[in-house]
């Protein structure tokens, strides 16, 4: 990646969500920026509601260490909830491509039998 120009490197939401976290995941952090020289960021997205919840009520991010970690992926129930509304609608497009194209398939057969007498 640094190759190829990035700057910063990303890592997954799902390092942070997990049940449990990557206990690793401040040594993977601090390899990768000694490593390549670049900024490493810790999320991709905003940590959704249900893991937000849960994780909180477990305390999974209580300790202080976790804090710079989760930080970039903190944000405010407005930005969460626009995430939210862009999964589901994201999910609501495939089912409706699944649909068409299960439509396409049926009415390939019907024109196929259609053809034939």
């Amino acid at each position: 990646m640094v190759k190829n120009g990035a700057d910063v490197i990303h890592l997954a939401t799902g390092l942070v969500v997990g049940y449990p976290p990557c206990p690793h995941l401040e040594t993977f952090v601090a390899f990768l920026e000694k490593r390549y020289g670049v900024k490493v960021v810790v999320g991709t997205h905003p940590i959704p509601r249900k893991y937000l919840a849960m994780h909180t009520h477990l305390g999974t991010w209580e300790s202080a260490a976790w804090q710079p970690l989760i930080a970039p992926t903190m944000s405010d129930e407005q930005t969460r909830a626009a995430y939210a509304s862009w999964q589901a609608s994201n999910a609501v497009i495939e089912s409706s491509q699944a649909a068409v194209e299960a439509a396409e398939l049926s009415l390939e057969g019907v024109r196929a039998e259609n053809s034939i007498g």
